[in-house]
């Protein structure tokens, strides 16, 4: 029997199951195994990860072009409070598309300082992208799940979020 978690390792010996520790195997989560080692690795990099969700009306050029969704997104991507945080830090903004929103890259309207990063990097991985992110931002993802296991927040993420929190209210 195989176990990712201490809690359900202790619940497969411990509790209503007659197993003992010869057959039961606690192997953690690799893919988060290595995006710690990788969060290490790129322990220097100030990124930001944007990431929107797809959207299920999103099936023509036409429906994107005139949703309210685009318009939210260029509008947030092109705020000059956030351009000036991300100038001020030198941080840079990653952009990471849903495959299915991909096809309307070209309706985005973004800033020098925002990067795509599904096409326009080569050879990267998720992993990759997530550990050098110190932030992701965005509107419903479980991805924000998978990169808060590359990190434990230390002070200086919660004064980079903070500050620019801070700075888009103002």
């Amino acid at each position: 029997m195989l176990s990712t978690t201490n809690d359900e390792y202790y619940q497969l010996l411990h509790g209503n199951y007659i197993l003992n520790e010869n057959q039961v195997v606690q192997t953690g989560m690799p893919r988060h195994d290595l995006l710690k080692k990788k969060a290490y690795e790129y322990r220097g990099c100030d990124n930001i990860l944007i990431q929107f969700h797809w959207r299920t009306f999103a099936k023509t050029e036409e429906k994107m072009k005139s949703s309210k969704f685009i318009k939210c997104v260029n509008a947030f991507l092109n705020d000059k409070r956030l351009v000036d945080v991300c100038d001020k830090y030198g941080i840079k903004l990653l952009l990471k598309l849903h495959p299915n929103l991909y096809k309307f890259k070209h309706l985005i309207q973004c800033p020098d300082n925002i990067i795509f990063v599904d096409r326009d990097v080569e050879d990267i991985s998720f992993q990759d992208i997530f550990a050098m992110s110190k932030v992701i931002i965005t509107d419903f993802s479980s991805n924000s799940y998978e990169m808060g296991f590359g990190y434990n927040l230390d002070a200086f993420k919660t004064y980079l979020v903070l500050t620019i929190i801070d700075a888009i209210k103002k």
